[in-house]
């Protein structure tokens, strides 16, 4: 058996388990309420064991491009290289770099992240250097940089084009000599640390326009790790909306609050749209419909959120109806499997009436056992 192939079936056999009930305009109701699913959604197993470690159990996706990931992110962390993370806004790259640092060697170490776009240069170089006492009006105590605090873990560094070119220097020679100096200090610091970057835009782009150093960049990319955007992975959209709907108690609504119903048009909606915020956009979308929505999250809330759904046409590069129409088909197969082909108790435990149930196995020749033996 190939590693796609055992890639396949553990696919095929978590999403049977994952979408409890697209019929009757619910998705997902039973397996929520009976909180029998593990999340976030697992990824590629390892092919020895047969289990996703755990540090990959946040990156969510069935698609070849999160399988690579998942299997570059595992070939990359045991080392010490730098990483360059390529990617739109949203797309996870600071996911991506906590992966890396989880299923290091350094995992029991620091990891620090700092977004160069979010500070001034010269509170950048207190912040992440340090500082000694009164290098600078206001400097009244020695101060430990961040770059000390990932001793022996992990520095991930954001938006690496905000960087000044000055600190791009000793960033080079924090990797190269592993040494830093504290701001007013004359003393070097030893540090060990592993060095992670990220950044939404092209790196020979931000070369011309000086804004990063062409040996930074070279020290950087000594493995580059690209992004596939959410459009381009459409077929994992369903995977993330029940991963973001199962963890919503606790983190966008009391842990014992209901979770709103997501219907099967809904969840087409979703995969019909380009969100050109990636993850992070299809995350904030579901948050307000958690918070806004007093029935089922259905097209109508999306259209207004989202604007107008596109037409379908011959080139619409997703059948969303014979999508939802396969995964109809495996759940309900999913069901009789779990009851032993007792129709009654695999109607019950889809929430569907039994006449309903029968109609559903008829419609997509499901044959049906008179016994539940």
């Amino acid at each position: 058996m190939t590693p796609m192939d055992i890639a396949l079936q553990y696919t095929r056999s978590f999403v049977e388990n994952l979408l409890r009930a697209y019929s009757a305009g619910v998705l997902l109701e039973s397996a929520l309420r009976q909180g029998n699913l593990k999340f976030p959604v697992p990824v590629i197993p390892d092919l020895a064991q047969h289990e996703p470690p755990a540090a990959l159990s946040a990156i969510v996706g069935r698609s070849p491009a999160m399988y690579a990931l998942s299997s570059l992110i595992r070939q990359v962390a045991p080392s010490n290289c730098s990483v360059l993370i390529l990617g739109e806004t949203g797309t996870g790259k600071e996911l991506v770099a906590r992966a890396i640092h989880s299923c290091s060697p350094r995992a029991a170490a620091a990891f620090v992240p700092v977004n160069a776009g979010a500070l001034d240069e010269q509170l950048f170089a207190s912040e992440v250097f340090g500082h000694k006492k009164g290098a600078f009006t206001g400097a009244d105590r020695d101060k430990t940089g961040l770059l000390e605090l990932a001793q022996l873990g992990t520095f991930f560094l954001d938006e690496v084009g905000e960087t000044a070119l000055g600190h791009q220097v000793k960033f080079l020679r924090a990797l190269e000599e592993r040494k830093i100096r504290r701001l007013g200090c004359t003393i070097d610091r030893a540090v060990d640390i592993r060095l992670l970057a990220a950044t939404n835009r092209e790196p020979e782009e931000l070369i011309r326009e000086r804004k990063l150093r062409p040996d930074f960049y070279h020290r950087l990319k000594v493995v580059t790790i690209r992004l596939v955007p959410l459009r381009q992975r459409r077929e994992d959209i369903a995977l993330l909306v029940a991963h973001f709907l199962r963890i919503a108690p606790g983190r966008w609504i009391p842990a014992e609050a209901a979770v709103p119903l997501i219907t099967p048009r809904a969840v087409a909606r979703l995969e019909a749209h380009d969100w050109p915020g990636n993850v992070r956009e299809l995350e904030h979308l579901l948050e307000s419909a958690v918070a806004l929505c007093t029935g089922p999250i259905d097209e109508n809330f999306l259209n207004a959120a989202l604007g107008p759904e596109p037409r379908i046409t011959s080139t619409t590069p997703v059948s969303h109806r014979k999508r939802l129409a396969d995964i109809e088909r495996g759940i309900l197969i999913e069901h009789l499997n779990a009851c032993g082909y007792c129709v009654e108790h695999a109607a019950k435990r889809g929430g569907l009436a039994l006449t309903t149930f029968y109609a559903k196995c008829k419609r997509f020749g499901i044959g049906l056992r008179t016994s539940g033996a």
